[in-house]
This record gives structure tokens, C-alpha cells and sequence, in this order.
């Protein structure tokens, strides 16, 4: 009885299928992995953003939603919460804000946004008793971008913005609602003070508020002195 013994050569491009399989295999789990990390990022798009609004404004910011539309993208229940020594919590609410723009506007130069529509919105000014407001230290917190970056707001809108005052003993004094305000071709060449986009919108905001309600001494880094008042803006 004869045994025979068979060997197997191995193919040539066995090893090359090989190496080809393993790199197939990491490149399919390097793109699960970005995609899961895509899937996180977006899931937590509302907490990013409210962190970076934090960031440039220096104080607590809660965001409850974001979301992305086609025309740019819709921001619900923004509260911005007052600097620590004030009595009330929040500085600035709005319900809703609508941002118009595109992908390409945003990274463009200068950044453009074609309009931005917030509606609903409560402004606090806060006197402490050594006279400064939570608005001076909000607006003067140092900007945290280390340079310029050219930017455009074609369109601010306010929709019923109410604005209360709060004197250190505890008075409260409501002032009547602005039905609508609205700013044209805002940018860091108007003349603000600031580097931030937030900042400026609130400071230009904030000079308007002022200059409406009689109060222009009461913020002193944003009316600073021998600088003419703006100009007010139509009211309906």
C-alpha cells in the first residue's frame, strides 16, 4: 500500500490578499469609528454650541435645542446666565433665534450671515452695589480668539424684547415691550469694542436699549464717554 503525502504550496498572492484584507478590515473600522464620532458630535450639537457661546461671553449659557434647517439653522430657549454676585440668574433670554446663512457663508471672508431673527426675548440689567452692572463685566470679559476675523450680520431683527432694571436693594422696574427692532449690515467695522460676534450684537443691542430708555450712564463700557449716541432704530 503506497501513501502518498500531498503539499500545499502557498499561492504567491496569498500574503498580498492578506495584507489587502487587513487593511480593508482598518479602514472600515476607521470610518465606523469617525462616524461614530460624528453620530456624538451631533447629539451633542445643542451643548457644543451653548459651550462655545460660553466661552466668548465668559458666563453660563444653556441652550435647550439646536437644529439645522436648510435655510441655516434654529436655536431654542438660549438663557444667559448672570455673572456670579448678581441676584437674578439670567441676563439675557430669548425663545427662539433664527440664523440665515449657508455653509459657504460661513467660511467665507468676510463671514456672512444674512439674518438673524430672535423673538421673545427678556434683557436684565443688574446694578451691584458698587455701581457696576452685570453687563459691564459680561461685555468687559477679555476676548478669548487671538485675532480678528472679518464678519457680516446683513440683518439683526428683535421681536418683543422686554427690559427689566434691577437696583441693588432688590426694585425691579419693567420697562414696556419693543414690539421690534432691527439692525442693518452689522460688523466688526461699526465700530465695536469687541472681537466676538456675540459680544458685539449685545453691545450694539445694549447702546440702542440705552439710548431708548434714558440710561445712558448706567453701562460705562458700553456708552463710553465724549462718544456720540447712536442713532435709534425704528420702532414699531
Amino acid at each position: 500500500m503506497k501513501i502518498k503525502f500531498f503539499i500545499f504550496r502557498q499561492n504567491p498572492n496569498y500574503a498580498k490578499c492578506k495584507k489587502m484584507k487587513k487593511a480593508i478590515v482598518i479602514v472600515v473600522l476607521f470610518l465606523i469609528g469617525l462616524g461614530l464620532l460624528g453620530w456624538i458630535g451631533w447629539m451633542r450639537k445643542t451643548s457644543i454650541a451653548a459651550h462655545i457661546l460660553q466661552k466668548h461671553l465668559g458666563v453660563p449659557v444653556a441652550l435647550k435645542s439646536l437644529d439645522f434647517t436648510p435655510q441655516g439653522a434654529l436655536l431654542t430657549d438660549l438663557a444667559v446666565h448672570n455673572p456670579k454676585g448678581f441676584q437674578s440668574p439670567s441676563a439675557f433670554t430669548a425663545q427662539s433665534i433664527e440664523i440665515d446663512t449657508t455653509l459657504s457663508q460661513l467660511r467665507s471672508d468676510p463671514l456672512t450671515i444674512d439674518k438673524i431673527e430672535m423673538n421673545n426675548l427678556l434683557l436684565t440689567i443688574e446694578t451691584s452695589p458698587s455701581g457696576k452692572t452685570n453687563w459691564d463685566q459680561i461685555l468687559g470679559n477679555a476676548p478669548n480668539s487671538p485675532g480678528k476675523r472679518h464678519w457680516l450680520i446683513k440683518t439683526l431683527t428683535l421681536n418683543n424684547l422686554t427690559v427689566q432694571v434691577i437696583q441693588p436693594n432688590g426694585s425691579i422696574k419693567v420697562y414696556p415691550t419693543l414690539a421690534h427692532m432691527q439692525f442693518n449690515n452689522l460688523s466688526e467695522e461699526t465700530g465695536f469694542p469687541v472681537d466676538e460676534i456675540e459680544k458685539a450684537i449685545f453691545n450694539e443691542v445694549m447702546k440702542n436699549l440705552l439710548r431708548n430708555f434714558n440710561l445712558q450712564n448706567l453701562l460705562h463700557p458700553v456708552m463710553p464717554q465724549g462718544l456720540p449716541l447712536p442713532s435709534l432704530p425704528s420702532l414699531f
